[in-house]
């Protein structure tokens, strides 16, 4: 399994937490703000970091925090308006019993399925 994080632009930039940052206007600004964020969410994913004009996030319905599962075979099996991994053990459980065809385990010790992965990302 590959999980991938895309960053995308700020959802609340200058708002409350996060007033003190301020919306990227360059890409080079952005990656280094997604880098930022990474080190200090100890997130160690692959992260993709989507251009300025959001296109990743528009071909998938533009919303700040949705999040996919994807099977081998590029279709869309699972989609949540709002990220939560909390139940992605279940599915991912399922996913890999349909394709073994043989009852799989999911290992899932962490709320953040992310943080068990190594980082790649620019």
């Amino acid at each position: 399994m590959t999980f991938i994080i895309i960053y995308q632009r700020e959802a609340h930039a200058g708002q409350r937490a996060n007033r003190d940052i301020e919306q990227p206007r360059t890409q080079l600004e952005r990656k280094i703000l997604a880098r930022k964020a990474c080190d200090e969410l100890g997130i160690a994913t692959t992260v993709v970091i989507d251009n300025m004009m959001d296109s990743v996030r528009r071909a998938y319905g533009s919303l700040y925090n949705q999040a996919y599962i994807i099977d081998r075979g590029g279709r869309i099996v699972h989609k949540e308006a709002w990220a939560w991994p909390l139940g992605w053990p279940v599915i991912l459980q399922g996913l890999l019993e349909e394709d073994l065809g043989e009852q799989a385990s999911v290992y899932s010790d962490s709320k953040r399925p992310w943080k068990k992965r190594s980082f790649s990302g620019s």
